[in-house]
């Protein structure tokens, strides 16, 4: 059987400073490998076979951050424990590898941060231990397995207005949803137009609950099928909630 072009490094231990390259095709340009310094005059060279043999002249960049948090606009959800890169990044390398320089994958490119929407020196990369887990996942139940509660929480604005100062309020849920089947309360309006608030998540597992992203922060740690301890708020009472995670592809519509 043929040698894989290129080898996954999932579990390799990366560092700030580290040489890396991006390859895929930006703005439609096809096996275009991209780097953020000065030129090395050395060639990378990637095994397609025991016969054929690719090369690519190489530039340096290297690892710029590692943990950090990003939200995509369109996904809602962010993205944890994210690698950051100045080798340059643009639309059309999203789902290319980022490789090290031994040629091992160690992540995939996914976003850029930028005011035009090119690249601007900061581009951010998928680690390949997330990569591991998510192939496993779609291998086995033929999409990624997302650990959700089937809350839509208020905006922490919203919260803030209501005179919510810790916590975040919960506006609705997916119907026969895991925080449905757990006995969450929604908000809703009774026929005369009157609002009665929801519960108030304050904790998660004994974390507290502030912000949104604090919420998919935890859960991102999480397996469907585990169960979370809700500290909630409920019409000024404290009360503790078992909610057993469901995966997100398979719940229900919303209910408001």
């Amino acid at each position: 059987m043929p040698d894989p072009l290129v080898r996954v490094k999932a579990q390799q231990q990366l560092f700030v400073g580290q040489k890396v390259f991006a390859i895929g095709n930006p703005f439609g340009l096809e096996h275009t490998l991209t780097t953020g310094g000065e030129p090395l005059m050395s060639l990378l060279f990637l095994r397609r076979s025991p016969n054929l043999w690719c090369w690519l002249f190489c530039v340096a960049g290297v690892i710029s951050g590692l943990g950090r948090e990003i939200t995509r606009k369109a996904a809602g959800r962010p993205m944890f424990n994210i690698i950051q890169t100045d080798a340059a990044v643009n639309p059309g390398n999203s789902g290319g590898p980022l490789l090290n320089s031994r040629g091992f994958v160690i992540g995939m490119n996914s976003a850029i941060a930028s005011p035009s929407g090119v690249f601007a020196g900061v581009g951010f990369a998928i680690p390949a231990s997330t990569l591991e887990t998510v192939v496993r996942e779609i291998l086995s139940a033929g999409h990624v397995m997302r650990p959700a509660l089937g809350v839509f929480f208020a905006p922490e604005a919203l919260c803030r207005r209501l005179g919510i100062e810790d916590g975040l309020l919960v506006l609705g849920t997916r119907k026969a949803g895991a925080a449905e089947k757990a006995g969450l309360k929604s908000t809703k309006r009774d026929a005369s137009g009157k609002l009665h608030l929801g519960d108030v998540v304050v904790k998660l597992d004994g974390n507290k609950t502030d912000r949104i992203v604090d919420i998919f922060r935890h859960l991102d740690r999480k397996k469907v099928g585990e169960s979370v301890i809700l500290e909630v708020i409920r019409e000024g009472r404290a009360l503790e909630i078992s909610v057993v995670l469901e995966d997100l592809g398979q719940m229900p519509v919303a209910k408001m």
